[in-house]
């Protein structure tokens, strides 16, 4: 097969592929020419120039000498390396510390001579090839191209998660500091022949767990690498940093020279355990906080629904936003309060005698669950209800739960609607029914198999945006019979099924 670009190639045996690519060796048409030759798939997103970075003048990078399309495929040529740094790996296992300092010495000139102009995202041993006698890095580019073609919440070809720095799997942008975390893997692993982490759950290892220390080798190298692991990628070293400190590694040392250097690996350890605790707590809240504004927004979309819906078909009615209890601006129709934590409003309205309240979302404390913790998790809540004034009965109306948990599937979560009732034998009656329940020990009894004082009185039902229809329906029928005062006590309490909705 022959691919005409500046010059015509003559495609061979292919030498490999990846998440982006497949790589086959090549000669150009007189034979005096041996290159790889890399087809890579035109990927909607993803811009031809996404793989082109100007380089010139940067030392130890794998050149593209050619490039051009070839049917659906964009091709880029390279001179044929002798070997990469992981079948290096795979024949020698554990490097010597004197190889293993030149490899990474020969990774980070590059690293440093492209400081300001690109961000690598997946150095890996792979993408490292030995050249002229000399371990060059290859495929700028091809991450970047990847990235812009592939759904942010997978990454699933733009880079490789053993190498991956923590910003990275919380879905920061790259940066310098997260390619010198993937070197301190790199190179923690030639020199002890595997990675810093076992990869079972990589996302958790590498936001939360601190590597193993170096063992047998310099403390000046064992430092280095340390804190190229770190969390923060505040303290990570600069390439051109590392490169200075590599330099001393391998010379003889003073007795005075060597406890120095030990003391300072002590700090450095110390300092990698401090950054993995604050990274776990910090990765954990800002993580929840995450969720709970996307469940926030979630909401928020149907609520809107709901407002929209009321002001068309009810418009005397009296339509209030809430945030929270401290009220910062009134117009005539709308009350606006404020909470700077809330990512969504609540709302009131309020038509006749009746008001359907829909308070903001909150993020749940899951430690006021005492000894009823369901065995599901909830991450947020809010409550929704019609309350009118009360009948002869002392019938004030009905409540629901919304919260935003895993209640079906574990790790799946969703909003659901549910309600609550006193047990029958406990002879109460509460003025509205069925009623709301947060998080917490009286909801928690309602869910536990014990018999308590409560009980679930309406199955946990999915709500979803798009399919939010019998939800608003239901609302908007309670709200109008309130209106006209025809909101009654249930007839029958549970009014559904409550049978296996939830996960005990």
């Amino acid at each position: 097969m022959e691919i005409d670009l500046k010059q015509r190639w003559t495609l061979g045996s292919q030498l490999g592929s990846g998440g982006f690519g497949r790589v086959f060796e090549a000669k150009n048409e007189n034979g005096d020419v041996k290159v790889a030759i890399k087809l890579i798939p035109k990927t909607p997103g993803a811009d031809r120039e996404l793989l082109f970075e100007d380089l010139s003048g940067v030392r130890n990078i794998i050149p593209i000498i050619d490039s051009g399309e070839f049917g659906d495929n964009w091709v880029l040529v390279m001179p044929r390396a002798e070997k990469s740094l992981r079948d290096h790996i795979r024949e020698n296992g554990s490097l010597s510390v004197s190889e293993g300092v030149s490899v990474l010495s020969d990774i980070a000139t590059a690293l440093s001579d492209i400081k300001g102009k690109v961000v690598h995202r997946d150095l890996k041993p792979e993408n490292i090839l030995l050249l002229d006698g000399k371990w060059c890095i290859s495929d700028f580019g091809i991450a970047r191209y990847a990235e812009a073609s592939t759904a942010v919440d997978t990454h699933k070809f733009s880079w490789t998660g053993a190498y991956n720095a923590p910003e990275r799997w919380q879905y920061y942008r790259a940066t310098a500091a997260s390619d010198m975390y993937s070197l301190g893997v790199i190179g923690f692993e030639i020199i002890t022949g595997r990675r810093p982490f076992p990869g079972i759950d990589p996302r958790q290892e590498h936001l939360t767990q601190n590597p193993p220390p170096l063992t047998g080798c310099p403390p000046l190298l064992t430092a280095l690498v340390a804190q190229c692991l770190m969390k923060a990628p505040e303290v990570r070293p600069l390439a051109e940093n590392f490169l200075a400190r590599l330099a001393p590694i391998l010379r003889p040392s003073s007795g005075g020279a060597s406890l120095l250097q030990s003391a300072n690996l002590a700090q450095s350890q110390k300092l990698a355990s401090e950054m993995a605790a604050r990274s776990a707590t910090e990765d954990e809240d800002q993580q929840k906080r995450e969720i709970v504004k996307s469940a926030s927004q979630i909401f928020s979309m149907v609520l809107n629904q709901l407002e929209q819906l009321i002001s068309d078909n009810a418009p005397n009615a009296r339509i209030e936003q809430i945030r929270n209890k401290r009220m910062v601006g009134t117009t005539r129709k709308v009350q606006i309060l404020d909470n700077s934590r809330d990512y969504s409003y609540g709302l009131s309205t309020k038509l006749g005698p009746a008001t359907l309240t829909a308070q903001p979302v909150e993020e749940t404390n899951n430690n006021n669950w005492g000894h009823y913790k369901p065995a599901f998790q909830v991450l947020a809540h809010t409550s929704i209800e019609v309350r009118i004034p009360p009948n002869r009965y002392e019938y004030e109306g009905r409540g629901h739960s919304l919260w935003y948990c895993d209640a079906e599937e574990e790790g799946v979560f969703h909003w659901y609607e549910t309600a609550y009732m006193f047990t029958p034998l406990t002879n109460k009656r509460g003025r509205q029914n069925p009623f709301s329940l947060s998080p917490g020990e009286e909801s928690g009894k309602a869910l536990s198999r014990a018999l308590t004082e409560y009980q679930v009185a309406w199955p946990f039902i999915r709500i979803e945006v798009g399919n939010e229809h019998e939800f608003l329906d239901r609302w908007m029928t309670w709200f109008a019979q309130g209106a006209v005062n025809q909101l009654s006590h249930p007839s029958s309490m549970p009014e559904r099924n409550t049978h296996a909705t939830w996960r005990q």
